[in-house]
């Protein structure tokens, strides 16, 4: 997704989804950078036992199964090791729990401004999109 909104047709589409415009083109409304992101969960089920959950930033997915709550997914904030040395690493600082004292998760799908560094590869930037999956086998008993 990260990839699309800096094409040109991502940017033409995300401004038309913006301004509800099937005609925002000829507005040049594509042209200005959107600063904008958000997390995600995807939960999929395979093969009817196996259950996927992805997540990027901090959206939650619980399991309930038998009256019992199973996390299957974790907030990516800066206070986690992991995600604070790959900030760090790369280049950026954590104040009051807040990556360059602005955003207080690490991991979104947009939020294009802190993914600029072009010596680093897309999961090295400031803020990730990149997923943590966990993975459940279902008892459909």
């Amino acid at each position: 997704m990260d990839k699309l909104l800096v094409t040109v047709e991502g940017k033409k589409r995300l401004s038309q989804l913006k301004y509800d415009d099937k005609d925002s083109e000829k507005d040049n409304h594509f042209e200005t950078e959107s600063y904008a992101g958000c997390t995600a969960n995807v939960a999929l089920i395979y093969k009817g036992t196996e259950l996927y959950v992805a997540n990027a930033g901090d959206s939650r997915c619980i399991l309930s199964c038998s009256d019992k709550a199973e996390e299957m997914s974790i907030d990516h904030k800066p206070e986690l090791e992991s995600e604070r040395n790959r900030v760090l690493k790369a280049g950026g600082f954590i104040s009051d729990g807040r990556i360059n004292s602005n955003l207080n998760l690490s991991r979104a799908i947009g939020d294009l401004e802190y993914k600029k560094d072009v010596t680093r590869s897309e999961k090295e930037q400031l803020i990730i999109a990149y997923p943590d999956v966990k993975k459940k086998v279902l008892d459909m008993k």
